[in-house]
């Protein structure tokens, strides 16, 4: 009767081990899917007299962990990949790069390579697509410092400028379109024919608060702006800020503009999960930073939605080898 038990106890214990190992973890599924796409969108190198020790998509890809997990530092970074095999094993690391690598192989990658990176994930999101119906705009800003809002408070310290991000996002699949980077304080009309250069993608209305309200940004045609005309001097007189007028209330009733809260949610999504403040200290990689932070955060939609499910990213595998036979 002991071995009977003894024998049900060890089949049990191994089934529930099985079951455990099935699930996979975020970062896992997160590093495996910024692999894919660094692999797909950056070379292998980034000379052709580089060491070949580690390659440029398994480092940016660490690069894109290191956002992941609340924007921690280089030092972290390395340490978090000595403590885990399996996050190695996904990158297929024989050797942790010390925490340096990672940053000259940020300042290596350039503006047109991030772009690459984020165009990519938006065609694993909305593949085969090229209009959409509801754009939502806004603007948001990160802090340079890593003061805190006590610190802040307590000794007087005035920010006087800040990075400065325009988002342009899908509000049915909730994906950043689009995004710019500048300095603040500025205004936001004038980011808006920035990010619809800037978007791959179509929309038949976009839809923002009345901080775009602006010279030349309302216009008759598609896409269609709604943007709340500011009260200049208590009343709107001028044709065009009237038919603006009416086009906001039109879409306030049916129920379009209220889709603009979900950009809002969306920048405040970035916040808490990856900081509102920047550790670099060159504009030009706070800059790559930031940019990041939008692929980043197209990547974590995709775990978010179907991490889950492994035969998603087989699948993805198997359409970059049948689009590689035919080049």
């Amino acid at each position: 009767m002991i071995e009977y038990t003894l024998r049900r106890q060890k089949r049990f214990s191994s089934s529930f081990n099985m079951k455990r190992n099935k699930k996979e973890g975020r970062y896992k599924r997160f590093l495996r899917m910024a692999y894919f796409v660094a692999r797909q969108s950056l070379a292998m190198y980034s000379h052709k007299k580089s060491p070949h020790i580690y390659s440029l998509p398994q480092l940016i890809s660490c690069v894109l962990l290191k956002i992941y997990i609340r924007n921690m530092s280089y030092r972290d970074l390395e340490e978090f990949l000595l403590s885990s095999s399996d996050t190695r094993r996904v990158l297929g690391l024989r050797w942790v790069p010390n925490y340096s690598t990672f940053c000259r192989a940020l300042s290596r990658v350039s503006g047109k390579e991030i772009k690459r990176l984020f165009g990519k994930v938006l065609e694993i999101v909305i593949p085969g697509g090229s209009l959409a119906l509801v754009f939502a705009c806004d603007s948001t800003g990160f802090k340079e410092d890593v003061a805190g809002f006590y610190y802040a408070l307590r000794s007087g310290k005035r920010r006087k400028r800040w990075i400065k991000v325009w988002y342009l996002l899908d509000t049915r699949t909730q994906v950043l379109v689009s995004e710019v980077v500048g300095r603040g304080p500025s205004g936001d009309a004038g980011g808006l024919a920035k990010l619809e250069k800037e978007s791959s993608l179509m929309a038949l209305i976009e839809v923002m608060d009345r901080g775009f309200d602006g010279k030349g940004n309302f216009r008759l045609g598609f896409p269609i702006r709604v943007i709340p005309p500011i009260r200049r001097g208590g009343s709107i007189r001028s044709l065009d800020r009237i038919l603006a007028y009416m086009v906001y209330m039109i879409s306030r009733w049916s129920g379009i503009y209220g889709k603009r809260w979900i950009c809002e949610t969306v920048i405040s999504v970035i916040k808490r999960k990856f900081g509102d403040s920047i550790r670099e200290r060159k504009w030009k990689n706070k800059k790559k930073i930031v940019s990041l932070m939008a692929v980043v955060y197209n990547i974590h939609v995709i775990v978010r939605g179907r991490g889950e499910n492994r035969f998603f990213f087989l699948s993805l595998k198997k359409r970059c080898l049948q689009q590689s036979k035919y080049l």
